[in-house]
């Protein structure tokens, strides 16, 4: 994601995490993207996010290569999250 997102000269902080630390993370986090293996835990992670004030998108099934880094930022930008972070 980092690769597509400078070759589209979008200034994004991407960073992996789990559903233990999404609550401690989300006051520094201005888009969740969940991966497609957690769809059964989306309702209760969008809780959390809801609650936060932070947008989130579950994932298509797709595989984790350049497409789907291309596939996943387009559904950040689409959601309308900001290019730059709201938090510092």
């Amino acid at each position: 994601m980092r690769k597509d997102a400078a070759a589209r000269d979008i200034a994004l902080s991407i960073r992996a995490g789990s559903t233990e630390d999404l609550p401690a993370a989300l006051a520094d986090t201005d888009f969740v993207l969940v991966g497609h293996h957690l769809a059964a835990a989306f309702p209760s992670i969008r809780a959390a996010s809801a609650t936060a004030g932070v947008p989130i998108s579950l994932l298509p099934s797709l595989a984790f290569n350049a497409t789907g880094a291309a596939v996943a930022i387009d559904l950040v930008l689409e959601q309308g999250a900001s290019t730059e972070s709201n938090h510092g």
